[in-house]
């Protein structure tokens, strides 16, 4: 059975455009690292080399980029990188995200223990928080729920 010693460290991407998320996930007594304490006031830091970054500091990936999954799978699954993203990056991050963070604070650090790399994690608006393994995570996975699929479809 996999287990995770390393403690759950959530690195919290640039997409979210403030520091407000880091400093109110610290407030709810998460271990943070925000984007800004990395790199500093550098722009357009790509994927491939925050990916390794991560994964050699044994951080977890916090991002609205829901497609880097997609477009990096062969780096993340590389790397061992695991990563949350959510379903959009519009609107009041800070509002919208904080709470499904908050409230999934005990099943993103369970999945951190016992579950073995690399695997996804998708929360949604409504703070509902799946998780998938990375290689069996698809395109089709990604937005549409399937009964919506089949009745485009149709």
């Amino acid at each position: 059975m996999f287990r995770c010693h390393e403690p759950c460290v959530l690195f919290v991407d640039d997409c979210f455009g403030h520091k407000a998320l880091v400093a109110a996930l610290k407030g709810k007594e998460f271990s943070v690292v925000g984007f800004h304490e990395v790199f500093g006031k550098e722009q357009n830091i790509k994927d491939e080399k925050i990916i390794p970054h991560c994964a050699k500091h044994k951080l977890l990936i916090v991002t609205t980029d829901k497609n880097m999954v997609l477009r990096h799978r062969d780096l993340l699954n590389q790397h061992q990188q695991c990563v949350i993203f959510t379903t959009s990056n519009a609107g009041d991050n800070l509002g919208k995200w904080l709470p499904g963070i908050v409230n999934n604070k005990a099943k993103i650090e369970r999945t951190w223990k016992k579950r073995e790399p690399p695997w996804v994690g998708r929360l949604h608006a409504s703070g509902h928080l799946e998780i998938f393994d990375l290689m069996k995570y698809t395109e089709y996975d990604s937005d549409t729920p399937p009964e919506k699929r089949r009745k485009k479809k149709n």
